[in-house]
């Protein structure tokens, strides 16, 4: 009976634990695709600008030599 409890009592803290390491994961991981979407839309926003100020437009493009 009393291995019986301790296991139980070891099997509940085992599974808290791992339910505490899978939410701070879950928050750090989300924390981080945030940031990596903030990097790309920056990247995105500046090849913009330039492809405007680069005139790359095909209708404003200067024909090949």
């Amino acid at each position: 009976m009393f291995a019986w409890l301790a296991y139980n009592f070891y099997a509940d803290v085992k599974d808290k634990q791992r339910q505490a390491v899978a939410g701070m994961l879950r928050t750090v991981l989300t924390a981080s695709l945030y940031a990596d979407r903030a990097e790309l839309l920056d990247d995105i926003s500046e090849c913009t600008r330039f492809y405007t100020t680069n005139r790359c437009a095909p209708d404003v493009r200067v024909p090949a030599m």
